[in-house]
């Protein structure tokens, strides 16, 4: 393996780590038959407020779970490899205010899970330091992630354009 590659997979250690909790979280969930949705952020109610920590780590099925995972990955390689930096302070920043954002103006009387928040986040991060750096490829792998990012895929923007049949 050369260098480079050993590099990028090096990158990959916070997301796919990440990955790899939510995945255990939500298979415990189903083994056990758990329904941890009580866990999610419960806007304006000082109970809903440990949520915001643990929210993003629970979600409400597999498809969920997948279409955040791959996206996750995908938009944490392209944070740690070109802003290595500031990947990890802006992912918990995003974390932390996705769940605060919910709470403050999240439908109320019902709990709201998963990391959808955050790589919602993650893809305004990388589009708009795109922007600001003039890096067309942060702009273009910003807005492919967008495309397929959504907490179904179902209801992604990709699913929402008139099919030509």
């Amino acid at each position: 393996m050369d260098q480079e590659t050993r590099r990028f997979i090096r990158k990959l250690g916070f997301p796919l780590g990440f990955v790899g909790v939510i995945f255990a979280i939500h298979l415990l969930q189903a083994i056990l038959n758990l329904d941890l949705r009580r866990l999610g952020v419960f806007p304006r109610e000082v109970d809903g407020l440990p949520g915001i920590l643990t929210g993003p780590l629970i979600h409400g099925s597999w498809e969920h779970l997948f279409s955040n995972s791959v996206s996750f990955i995908m938009l944490g390689a392209v944070l740690f490899w070109f802003y290595p930096r500031i990947a990890l302070r802006s992912i918990i920043w995003l974390y932390l205010l996705s769940g605060f954002g919910i709470w403050i103006s999240g439908q109320p009387n019902s709990y709201h899970i998963g990391a959808s928040g955050i790589v919602y986040g993650m893809v305004s991060l990388v589009f708009w330091s795109g922007v600001f750096r003039r890096n067309v490829k942060s702009i273009v792998l910003a807005l492919i992630c967008l495309l397929y990012t959504s907490p179904s895929p179902r209801d992604g923007l990709l699913s929402r354009m008139p099919s030509s049949a």
